[in-house]
């Protein structure tokens, strides 16, 4: 029964010839293995409401032929993998994740609530990781989760060339006021939206 699945298989990588792995509803699966590369000819990859996976193995960049990742309700979802944003042929990717500075670096005491010397330190630049997934569909999430500190960050999502996507949604997890709408209109989605 997937409801009470904690892990998948090593042997996972080795079906070679899958194309479509359902987990969701998998709420105890916590991650998937470093293998998942292998499964090349993958097309859809469900993991709804897999709410204990924190991060996606690196390797799934390698399925190069994934046009389906179904991610909504992973909450703990912390990051998108580096590489991300290559696959190209991606058409549904409900749930995307931006980490912006994290909060265990916020100063109190600075005016934007963001210590900005450890920003090197914990920012990873996730938004562009969108800038090439033009081929997306439907509804599209996006967790912004830290601090910001410019407009640039969230133009190179690139929101303007997704001509194909028919929702938005963005939640801002973080950050001040001020900071958000910064984000917000960096974000310049496509007219339709």
């Amino acid at each position: 029964h997937c409801k009470e699945l904690q892990e998948l298989p090593g042997e996972l990588g080795g079906l070679e010839k899958l194309l479509a792995l359902n987990l969701s509803f998998c709420w105890k699966l916590e991650k998937l293995p470093g293998n998942i590369g292998k499964l090349t000819n993958l097309h859809s990859l469900d993991l709804q409401r897999c709410s204990r996976i924190q991060e996606l193995p690196s390797s799934i960049i390698q399925c190069v032929n994934l046009r389906h990742l179904h991610l909504r309700e992973c909450g703990q979802l912390k990051h998108m993998p580096l590489g991300l944003g290559n696959l190209t042929h991606l058409q549904t990717l409900d749930w995307f994740v931006a980490r912006g500075q994290s909060w265990g670096s916020i100063d109190p005491d600075s005016p934007n609530e963001c210590n900005q010397s450890d920003a090197a330190d914990d920012h990873v630049d996730g938004l562009a990781e969108l800038n090439h997934l033009n081929s997306l569909k439907e509804t599209l999430t996006i967790r912004v989760d830290g601090c910001w500190s410019s407009v640039s960050e969230a133009m190179a999502a690139n929101l303007q060339a997704k001509e194909k996507l028919q929702e938005l949604r963005i939640i801002f997890d973080g950050g001040s006021r001020k900071d958000n709408e910064m984000m917000l209109q960096g974000f310049q989605p496509h007219a339709n939206l």
